[in-house]
């Protein structure tokens, strides 16, 4: 009998962040509100690192909608990262030139 190695191939999947439901406007707004931060950005760059998703802003793009603790320095520097999102097989962040709504 010879032995037998078992490989598992990791398949691509959408991350925790593009799963989320779709949203009729009222829970849009509602979820903007229970949050410490709302951001329209665009962004300058997207780079990955182990296997985590880092995006940064353009600084000029930003448009604050709210800022609940957070002051704008804090708001200069901002990076977003995706966990995980290097394996997330859908399509939005592929667009670089898009605007993004952060919270």
């Amino acid at each position: 009998v010879e032995n037998v190695v078992s490989v598992t191939k990791e398949v691509p999947r959408v991350c925790d962040a593009c799963k989320e439901t779709e949203e009729n406007d009222n829970e849009i707004v509602d979820n903007l509100c229970k949050n410490d931060f709302a951001l329209k950005i665009k962004v300058k760059e997207i780079s990955y690192i182990n296997g985590d998703t880092k995006v940064v802003p353009e600084t000029k793009s930003k448009t604050i909608y709210m800022m609940n603790g957070v002051s704008e320095r804090d708001l200069r520097k901002t990076v977003l990262w995706l966990r995980d999102g290097q394996k997330c097989i859908c399509e939005e962040m592929n667009d670089i030139n898009a605007a993004y709504l952060v919270v």
